[in-house]
């Protein structure tokens, strides 16, 4: 859709812009169909050069960019999904332990673990007291990262457990869009780390999994469509670029509909994936809510915001993936903005 397309462009112009980002990409789905109304990667070049030919110059300047404007990012870019996961992390736990939604844990805003007493903080840093109390929903809301730790530490949520839910939602493979350069992500596994880095799997390397950090990589169309299954209670789907084939009257050839195709049905508890939109939707509706931009929108929305580590001498990648309506979900959009937390970690 162009002018979806349009203002997707226009947007994260805007954002990279006018925060510390560096480049970024955004992703639109239609959830009744499956298309992609919407793929754009910043920063953009113009296509034509393909046909006419770029000047030396313009080739110098492309290539020499260390924003890569060739590299399409919303579907070759591989980044820590960050606490856009704890979609994934949530259904693992209500699918496979016996939490109790209205249970709280206390964030202090940093646990330690292992014989060392390793720190492991919060988002929300220990000088700021924390989140204080969090059950399951406010856990999602305010993002509340020792909350999920927890999971691990209390509940017993395992990395196995939580990689195959990730696989479940699509991490880790090709999302079947069809064109070229896309990125499968990496699921993590303890014979992934043993194999590539001859190390054994630390509680450490879980609880950075159950927040979607760690060895954990995605790009932003199979966070797009990990969102969609959450809306769509289990459809992960197949995303398409074409919506019909017309043909001339001459051919003699009737006009194709491309059917919506489902990749997988989540089947899950009844009320697994109503619990975690609940989360995602509180994520906006609450004062301090993560996602409570979205308020000033005209129609209801749920969302999970991130905030992904990368390279501790760098700012955070800024990401955001949301659907509206939330009482009849029909699209899907995420976003990431690279380096666009203006502090490490501000936002999760």
């Amino acid at each position: 859709d162009v002018s979806v397309q349009r203002a997707c462009e226009e947007a994260l112009a805007r954002a990279v812009q006018t925060t510390t980002g560096v480049d970024g990409a955004a992703v639109c789905v239609d959830l009744e169909t499956g298309g992609v109304i919407a793929l754009a990667s910043y920063p953009p070049y113009d296509p034509g050069g393909y046909v006419r030919g770029w000047t030396a110059e313009e080739y110098k300047a492309l290539m020499g960019s260390k924003q890569k404007p060739l590299f399409n990012k919303a579907i070759g870019g591989a980044y820590a999904p960050a606490s856009t996961f704890k979609m994934v992390s949530a259904t693992a736990a209500l699918e496979t332990t016996e939490l109790d939604i209205k249970k709280s844990y206390t964030c202090t805003g940093i646990i330690h673990e292992g014989d060392e007493g390793q720190s492991f903080k919060c988002w929300k840093r220990p000088h700021e007291g924390g989140h204080g109390p969090m059950n399951f929903y406010q856990g999602i809301a305010h993002s509340c990262d020792v909350y999920f730790y927890e999971l691990v530490r209390k509940e017993g949520l395992s990395s196995t457990v939580i990689g195959d839910y990730a696989k479940l939602f699509g991490f880790g493979e090709l999302t079947g869009l069809g064109l070229t350069g896309e990125h499968p992500g990496l699921v993590p596994s303890p014979e992934w780390k043993a194999d590539k880095w001859g190390e054994g799997w630390w509680t450490g390397d879980s609880l950075n999994m159950v927040i979607g950090q760690g060895f954990l990589q995605a790009n932003p169309l199979q966070v797009a469509m990990a969102t969609g299954a959450v809306a769509t209670d289990g459809d992960l789907l197949q995303p398409q670029l074409v919506r019909k084939i017309a043909w001339p009257a001459h051919a003699g050839r009737p006009d194709r509909l491309v059917q919506r195709r489902v990749r997988r049905y989540l089947n899950l508890k009844p009320d697994t994936l109503e619990r975690v939109r609940r989360g995602m939707r509180l994520a906006v509706t609450a004062s301090d809510g993560t996602a409570k931009l979205f308020q000033q929108c005209p129609f209801t929305v749920a969302a999970k915001t991130g905030s992904a580590e990368h390279d501790k001498r760098l700012r955070t990648h800024a990401w955001v993936t949301a659907f509206a309506p939330y009482e009849k979900p029909r699209f899907v959009a995420t976003a990431i903005i690279a380096q666009g937390c203006p502090l490490p970690r501000m936002h999760s």
